[in-house]
């Protein structure tokens, strides 16, 4: 616990132009465009900025605090949020899954 505690206590954190304030404000370097975001939120981008990929049973265990036998789409209205908000900031920036239990945080250089 106290490892997350630490881990969750730092105050920035990046990934490509996007940086992430604060706890709670995640910014686009370039264009200085910036967006509030809940505690969860936070936290769900800190391990994706920081991992190359994260189990969703991970996030479902330590972030959402449910139990591994609860099945809940919990995570995934947070996710559908925290898209919707990277969006409004940097459209190439993407959460996607990295396979079937995980997603990872992806630059896709192919959209304009």
């Amino acid at each position: 616990e106290s490892k997350l505690l630490n881990f969750f206590s730092s105050t920035v954190f990046f990934y490509k132009n996007l940086c992430l304030l604060n706890d709670n404000n995640l910014v686009h370097i370039k264009n200085k465009k910036n967006i509030f975001l809940t505690e969860i939120e936070s936290k769900i981008l800190k391990l994706l900025f920081t991992k190359n990929f994260v189990l969703k049973k991970f996030i479902n265990i330590q972030v959402l605090r449910q139990h591994p036998n609860v099945e809940s789409k919990s995570l995934e209205s947070h996710l559908y949020r925290i898209r919707k908000k990277i969006l409004t900031l940097d459209s190439q920036i993407q959460i996607i899954p990295h396979d079937s239990k995980s997603i990872k945080i992806h630059l896709n250089t192919n959209l304009k």
